[in-house]
C-alpha cells in the first residue's frame, strides 16, 4: 500500500480494512519514528506506565509515549478487532512536542493520517 489514504478510503472501507489500514499506519508510525531518531532502544523505567495525564505526558517524551503506549496499544486493539479510538489529536500533541525540530515532517503526515482517519464516527 503506497501514498496517503484519503477520508473518503476510509469511510468506504469495510471493518477488516480498517484494520489493515491501521496495521499500515503503525509500520509508518515505526518506521518514521526510527528515521527521525525518536525511537528509544532502552525501556521504559515501570513507573513510567502508571500516568494518568494525557499522553503520559508528565514522565515521558511524546514519542516515548508512541512507542511504548500508543502503538502496542493499537496493535492489540487491532489483532482482537476491538474498536478503535476516535478522535486521537496525535498531530496538535506532536507539534506542541516537537516544536522547533526540524526534517520531521514524514514523521508529522503519519500523525495527521491518524487523526484524519480516526475522528468521530469513522472508526
Amino acid at each position: 500500500m503506497a501514498g496517503i489514504i484519503t477520508k473518503a478510503s476510509i469511510i468506504a472501507m469495510n471493518d477488516k480494512d480498517i484494520y489493515l489500514i491501521t496495521k499500515y499506519l503503525l509500520t509508518e508510525l515505526e518506521r518514521h519514528l526510527v528515521a527521525s531518531h525518536k525511537w528509544q532502544i532502552a525501556p521504559l523505567d515501570i513507573h513510567q506506565l502508571n500516568s494518568t495525564a494525557p499522553f503520559s505526558c508528565d514522565v515521558m517524551p511524546f514519542e516515548n509515549w508512541l512507542q511504548f503506549i500508543f502503538i502496542p496499544k493499537m496493535h492489540v486493539l487491532v489483532d482482537a478487532k476491538h474498536p478503535l479510538p476516535s478522535n486521537m489529536q496525535l498531530l496538535p500533541m506532536a507539534e506542541q512536542s516537537w516544536a522547533g525540530e526540524s526534517n520531521l515532517q514524514a514523521l508529522l503526515s503519519v500523525l495527521e493520517q491518524f487523526d484524519l482517519h480516526y475522528a468521530g464516527d469513522n472508526a
